[in-house]
């Protein structure tokens, strides 16, 4: 799946100042950070397969996704193959999605077309009650701006930014930053959902792989997106580490966010609301027998 770009031009001043430009004495950081409340935003109960969907005022919610009939082929080869072949697939708001799957069987693809940075060659795809299976790509990055965050097996870091910054940068938007106060207060409280808060002044350089992992989660976190697409997050990290990152992707979903995670992992699938297994280009629901 292709990463969204995050552009360094303009540094974001969280904790009251901007990284000088290269060659400059480097200036003291301002105040510290106000650390969240531990244990924030606790993952609500998941759904299981062929539970009914979350009901608002007495009907069932529109679905936050809803693909009809996904078709992909890839047509760069010298026998074009498919790699999606009618994928239906419905994530509700509080959803928490697994999908498994052989390396190549279409998965990142599928996260693709989802997260708007590939188009489907058929089928239809809506977004709450809008269809956006054609739309224009300036449109579709707005959207993923708006409605979409993004965590992938690469970090995707800004070197010369602190930890902090790094998480600032997704908030970014048309009318400018948020007030200092604000961003500040949001900024550390997505890292301490991943629970590396104390690290908010530490550059990439200076933490861990699983460290600068969880940075690039509380980046995805940060603008409490509506959908969450999640392409192997903990391939790169350990054991307890690991569980911690799916524990905080999952307590997105207790304010409604939509969470559909990719990985090799059963484990950390079987956290998930619904398991289900890309196959021969379709989604089915997992069972004992699923091959990862």
């Amino acid at each position: 799946m292709t990463p969204p770009r995050y552009e360094a031009a303009a540094t974001p001043p969280v904790d009251g100042y901007a990284p000088p430009p290269p060659g400059a004495p480097a200036a003291r950081p301002g105040a510290g950070f106000p650390v969240a409340p531990p244990g924030a935003g606790a993952p609500a109960a998941p759904l299981r397969d062929g539970a009914a969907a979350p009901l608002r005022d007495g009907a069932a919610a529109t679905p936050l996704i809803r693909l009809s009939g996904i078709t992909k082929t890839l047509k760069g080869q010298e026998q074009p193959r498919t790699i999606l072949a009618g994928v239906d697939l419905t994530v509700h708001s509080g959803d928490s999605v697994a999908i498994l799957g052989r390396s190549g069987s279409g998965k990142s693809t599928l996260l693709s077309v989802i997260g708007l940075f590939d188009r489907p060659d058929d089928g239809q795809y809506l977004l709450g009650e809008r269809d956006i299976t054609r739309i224009a790509e300036r449109k579709a990055a707005a959207l993923r701006s708006a409605e979409f965050g993004f965590v992938f097996q690469r970090f995707f870091l800004l070197k010369h930014l602190t930890a902090a910054q790094n998480v600032a940068m997704a908030l970014v938007n048309g009318q400018g930053w948020l007030p200092r106060r604000k961003r500040r207060a949001k900024v550390l409280a997505a890292l301490d959902r991943v629970g590396i808060a104390h690290l908010a002044k530490h550059k990439p350089p200076r933490l861990s792989g699983g460290e600068q992992q969880r940075v690039a989660i509380a980046r995805a976190l940060v603008r409490e997106p509506r959908v969450l697409l999640a392409d192997e997050p903990t391939g790169a990290l350990d054991t307890d580490t690991g569980n911690l990152v799916v524990e905080a992707l999952l307590s997105t979903t207790a304010q409604g966010c939509g969470l559909v995670l990719v990985t090799h992992d059963r484990d950390h699938a079987a956290k998930m609301g619904r398991v289900l297994r890309l196959s021969d280009g379709l989604l089915a629901p997992a069972g004992e027998r699923v091959v990862a």
